[in-house]
């Protein structure tokens, strides 16, 4: 290769060189981006669920001694104090049952907005729940996860359903300690739902949304019971009053208070 060769294959290289550096840069610029804009979105759909969890605490405060007007006129108040609007507003059988909107901003405006469901009873506590899971996947092994498969459908449902991450009771390989003697985290037929700070309003109202959900899809999901804030559900026998095996009544986690236990056949 003459020298003359050698300069023009060298100056290619370094064009090629930058044309890729350019590339990378421009893809990097391009995923900050998406990025950027799925942290907006989802920020818009939590600001939505906290509205729509106050409104529905709200409605429900007034069931008992206020007309239904009344009731969705408090409802709209408090989302709107929570950055959203009030879509709408049911009220029967002791449940409110609300819809809130947050309208997504800057280059997300397109889009629209982000919107949430929400229901809570009157006197805080579980309400009935149509079914919209389908089919049963069945008991099965533990996964490398620690969880059965209907144990590990649950939570992700919960997961993509209401949003929440704070998920546990289960470990890799199965759980070996730190429950009751018989406990079905042993077994990976358990899962926990870490509901903090425990003496939020909405956050104790989106508990008792999940419970209710739990309970309103038990067939189809498999669930044995769940406990929730010194309350158990069981087949057959409905919402109970509930205290742990070791008769702790000041432990919040042992009362449930801080958490959703739902266990699986």
């Amino acid at each position: 290769m003459t020298m003359r060769c050698r300069h023009k294959a060298l100056r290619d290289q370094r064009g090629s060189a930058t044309i890729w550096v350019l590339a990378m840069a421009a893809t990097l610029f391009a995923a900050s981006i998406v990025v950027a804009l799925s942290g907006s979105a989802a920020t818009a759909r939590n600001r939505a669920g906290t509205a729509a969890d106050m409104a529905a605490l709200a409605a429900a405060a007034r069931l008992s001694s206020a007309d239904n007007q009344v009731a969705c006129r408090a409802a709209a108040t408090v989302a709107r104090r929570n950055g959203a609007s009030l879509i709408s507003c049911l009220t029967e059988n002791g449940v409110a049952d609300v819809r809130a909107r947050v309208r997504l901003r800057g280059s997300l405006s397109k889009w629209g907005s982000a919107t949430a469901r929400a229901r809570a009873a009157a006197g805080i506590g579980p309400y009935p729940v149509e079914a919209t899971v389908r089919g049963d996947v069945g008991g099965g092994a533990m996964n490398a996860e620690g969880l059965t498969p209907r144990a590990e459908r649950v939570r992700d449902l919960v997961r993509r359903e209401f949003g929440e991450r704070q998920l546990g009771g289960y470990c890799p390989g199965g759980c070996r300690s730190g429950h009751i003697p018989g406990s079905d985290h042993y077994s990976g037929r358990a899962v926990d739902i870490m509901l903090t700070p425990w003496r939020s309003e909405a956050r104790v109202a989106k508990g008792w949304r999940i419970a209710s959900w739990l309970v309103g899809n038990a067939e189809p999901l498999g669930v044995k019971y769940v406990i929730y804030r010194d309350r158990i559900w069981t087949p057959g026998d409905g919402w109970q009053d509930y205290q742990h095996p070791s008769g702790d009544t000041t432990n919040p986690t042992l009362r449930h208070l801080d958490h959703i236990h739902v266990s699986v056949y």
